[in-house]
């Protein structure tokens, strides 16, 4: 059988997965459509009729549902073997925050202010938010973190293909520690 997927032609020549692997994944996706009626028997060989007439009921939302499984499992099998490939650059950048995070609170605890303090550009020419509007940087810092990591795991659910999360997260932590241990 022919495969339409660059993605799909991508994995078997790169020996990810194989021709007849692929092969059912294009079948899957294309041609899952139910073929039997319920016919109301309830028990052991009843399960694949039950499922077929859930089938007919919500077709509108199961072929989306199959569609975004379909993308979910292929975006996994070609991520895996880049983790596989990765885990040890990952787990070093995480390790690393968890240090910085424990250097940065013992910093803070021991910090004994100076007499007068160093001049900051940046503070001179923005105004300070006082400690009643403490919540405007933590909102704002939120949600432009919150909307990167939702963002970051696109490739599992759109179609178009931009960037791989693997890759993208570990160059995101070797950027963090070498700019934290500066």
């Amino acid at each position: 059988q022919k495969l339409n997927s660059p993605v799909l032609r991508l994995l078997v020549a790169a020996g990810a997965m194989d021709v007849e692997q692929a092969s059912h994944l294009t079948r899957e996706g294309s041609s899952h459509t139910p073929t039997s009626s319920f016919d109301g028997q309830v028990g052991p060989g009843s399960s694949r009729q039950a499922v077929s007439w859930i089938g007919h009921l919500c077709q509108h939302c199961h072929r989306p549902a199959l569609e975004l499984w379909r993308r979910i499992k292929l975006e996994i099998v070609v991520e895996l073997p880049m983790l596989r490939q990765r885990w040890m650059i990952m787990a070093f950048g995480i390790v690393m925050q968890y240090v910085h995070g424990v250097f940065t609170q013992l910093a803070h605890r021991m910090h004994k202010p100076q007499e007068e303090p160093l001049h900051d550009v940046g503070f001179a020419l923005t105004m300070e938010l006082g400690p009643e509007k403490h919540w405007v940087s933590e909102a704002i810092f939120g949600t432009l973190f919150a909307s990167f990591v939702i963002w970051s795991f696109t490739p599992f659910v759109l179609q178009r293909k931009r960037f791989y999360t693997v890759v993208m997260w570990s160059r995101l932590l070797m950027v963090l520690v070498v700019c934290q241990g500066l």
